[in-house]
């Protein structure tokens, strides 16, 4: 598929926001969409393109930002990025798209360090909670959570993060990608369902898991 047919193929599931043009989009309806990376050492290992896993995840979040940054209903949309390893660090805060560069909107840090997925659920939790408290026009009902995971390692440090984890799929959209077994069976537990889960993710399919999980939110 060309990538003028991905762009359209994209803004089509968005159509119905664009109607009233971009003062409607802008206006009524906003989403919000967390990354939560795994940053502890496994995550310097290379992945199926033959890239560190973390650029890997690097790349596909910058050509996620890079597709929103082009759909009709751009202005719609926020992110958030957070690695977590002993424990968490937030990358880039709560930003619109709009206002992030076009080449390499984020840079993810070196790996190091154990798997704490706990507390980047709990930075997840933290930033959400704050954006649907934060006052502007909008209802609660027009604010809107994506939330996607990509861990490669058995958890090691930190709570069992799955009561959190099942807390947020409960209330967002909540999509998971897993390099290796030992993630897959902690990850598998906290997605909305089973579609957003994807076990090895390759960058594409990174960037179609991070598409996927906004549409739905957004469409909630």
């Amino acid at each position: 598929m060309s990538e003028t047919n991905e762009q359209d193929e994209f803004d089509m599931a968005f159509d119905d926001l664009d109607d009233f043009g971009d003062d409607f989009v802008t206006i009524t309806v906003k989403e919000l969409v967390l990354v939560v990376y795994d940053s502890s050492g496994s995550m310097r290992e290379n992945g199926s393109s033959g890239q560190p896993k973390f650029k890997e995840a690097e790349l596909a979040t910058n050509g996620f930002i890079n597709r929103l940054q082009t759909s009709r209903a751009s202005s719609s949309f926020s992110i958030a990025v957070a690695c977590f390893s002993d424990d968490v660090e937030e990358v880039l805060p709560a930003t619109p798209v709009n206002d992030l560069p076009d080449e390499d909107p984020i840079s993810l840090p070196k790996p190091s360090g154990n798997t704490n997925l706990d507390a980047g659920l709990e930075w997840a939790e933290r930033t959400a909670n704050n954006y649907m408290e934060e006052e502007d026009d909008l209802d609660a009902d027009n604010k809107k959570i994506a939330i996607v995971i990509l861990s490669d390692g058995k958890v090691n440090r930190g709570n069992d993060p799955r009561e959190r984890g099942k807390s947020l799929a409960n209330q967002y959209t909540v999509g998971a990608g897993a390099f290796g077994s030992a993630a897959e069976d902690t990850l598998k537990d906290l997605v909305t369902s089973p579609d957003l889960f994807k076990v090895d993710p390759t960058p594409d399919d990174l960037r179609n898991l991070l598409e996927r999980s906004s549409r739905i939110a957004m469409r909630q």
